[in-house]
């Protein structure tokens, strides 16, 4: 017997996507669960499963997720050897969550597009056991500007930094690209606590390939 859960958002002309939307699952420690994860493309908004392509799939047991945080393994496809892998992460969601209400804002972004400013748009990044960050949210995309103000957004501390005040926070800023090639702007790290501690609050947004440049900022 197998149930379709539920499904991930689109995201439009990426090979190496990283999805925001989580899928809550029931976890039942005393039985084996079999968690089986498609990959499709969809050409169209309104396409249905039936009609996409199928890119591959993992079958895996669900305690074997939870056991690791974040399990990488390749995808299988009936008809190709190779088709690419998949990363998930688990994460508990009981238990007592605070909600985090964070409000963004930059200052001379870099400029990346040729003919215009830049697109602008924002993620946040839990930090795994690992060392590696699964993307928690991803903002709304302002065109055509440096000096972009984002709404504010509202998240649970435990979604964010599993109820971990010292636990880092990425934050990655990106102009967006049609084409999907986003070009990276910079980053910067933080916690839950250094937000308690400051109301208004400022970063640099560093990005590696411009360490002698000056440094556009983040406001809070």
């Amino acid at each position: 017997y197998q149930r379709r859960v539920r499904g991930t958002e689109k995201i439009k002309n990426e090979l190496n996507p990283s999805f925001v939307k989580s899928v809550p699952v029931i976890y039942k420690f005393e039985e084996r669960q079999e968690i089986r994860i498609r990959v499709f493309d969809l050409d169209d908004p309104g396409q249905s499963i039936g009609m996409a392509d199928f890119l591959g799939e993992l079958e895996v047991p669900l305690g074997r997720i939870v056991s690791s945080g974040a399990l990488s393994q390749p995808l299988s496809h009936p008809r190709f050897d190779e088709c690419g892998s998949i990363t998930v992460s688990a994460v508990e969601l009981g238990g007592n969550s605070e909600l985090v209400c964070l409000k963004f804002e930059g200052m001379g972004l870099d400029k990346k597009d040729l003919f215009g400013k830049s697109d602008p748009y924002f993620e946040l990044g839990r930090r795994n056991p690992d060392g590696t960050f699964t993307t928690v949210y991803r903002s709304e995309t302002i065109q055509c500007t440096l000096n972009p103000r984002w709404a504010q957004l509202e998240i649970s501390s435990k979604r964010i930094c599993q109820n971990q005040p010292d636990q880092v926070i990425m934050f990655s800023c990106y102009d967006y690209d049609d084409d999907g090639s986003h070009d990276f702007i910079g980053m910067f790290t933080m916690t839950l606590a250094q937000l308690r501690e400051r109301v208004h609050t400022q970063w640099e947004l560093i990005n590696p390939k411009k360490q002698n440049c000056l440094a556009p900022r983040m406001l809070m």
